[in-house]
């Protein structure tokens, strides 16, 4: 998926589960997750992300290849460990803002392996990366995330 769509995703993902979680500043849970959102594509060099951080692009591209290990599930409990030492709010923001991400990825047609390098499994959908589907959804997330921080302000 797309940048803007990772990271509207990870904002709304955000936004709701602070919401169900009852924390104080919906709006650092959230842009905290949408931060998180876009970790995961730092295995990918041309990514935006992968761009901003080139030597740790090229070392994790090397190492687990784009949509191996670092688009499973064991990076983001990984992180979430690591930050709940010093903030589990900010741990669980980053958690959920990772997970998003690892969630729109399972929903394309190339998927994801959940549990790389454990298992091979693949979770695969069916929106095509930077097509016109994707672009819809990205503007409908859009008018989600508008929604919801004006929701929050009135």
């Amino acid at each position: 998926m797309m940048f803007l769509s990772h990271v509207l995703f990870g904002f709304i993902s955000g936004f709701f589960a602070c919401k169900l979680l009852g924390c104080n500043n919906v709006f650092l849970f959230a842009a905290v997750a949408s931060a998180a959102s876009a970790i995961p594509d730092i295995d990918h060099i041309g990514s935006r992300i992968g761009r901003k951080l080139p030597p740790f692009s090229v070392i994790a591209n090397a190492l687990f290849s784009h949509r191996g290990f670092i688009h499973s599930v064991f990076p983001p409990l990984l992180l979430y460990f690591i930050l709940a030492k010093t903030n589990s709010v900010i741990a669980a923001a980053a958690l959920v803002g990772y997970t998003s991400h690892l969630l729109l990825d399972a929903a394309t047609t190339r998927g994801i392996r959940p549990f790389a390098p454990v298992l091979k499994m693949r979770i695969r959908g069916f929106i095509r990366t930077g097509s016109s589907a994707e672009k819809i959804i990205a503007l409908l997330m859009l008018t989600v995330a508008i929604a919801v921080v004006f929701s929050e302000i009135v």
